[in-house]
């Protein structure tokens, strides 16, 4: 069983229906949604430090298209974080529909 999952997407309504499709499937303990690579960022830095996991996602899915910061800027961002094991993390870019 995983964990914890985390959303980050900037169409709410995108998330809350994913969100209650994986709660339903009950696979993971906690999904957390957020909005944006810039929230994300923090989350991690702040629950995945080595000495203290917390809440940290074991599995993350990232919206290619967002504004501010993309799938892929997020990605480069967070390669650079330390003390966090990049290895612990399944990270998927999903593509925008529109």
């Amino acid at each position: 069983m995983i964990k914890n999952i985390l959303l980050i997407d900037d169409d709410e309504d995108y998330m809350f229906l994913t969100k209650q499709s994986l709660e339903k499937l009950r696979m993971f303990e906690k999904v957390n949604t957020l909005s944006s690579g810039f929230e994300a960022l923090s989350f991690i830095t702040k629950n995945c430090v080595k000495d203290q996991p917390g809440n940290c996602p074991s599995v993350i899915f990232v919206d290619n298209k967002m504004p501010g910061m993309n799938g892929f800027s997020f990605l480069e961002k967070f390669m650079n974080i330390t003390g966090i094991v990049k290895e612990n993390f399944q990270i998927y870019i999903l593509p925008s529909i529109l």
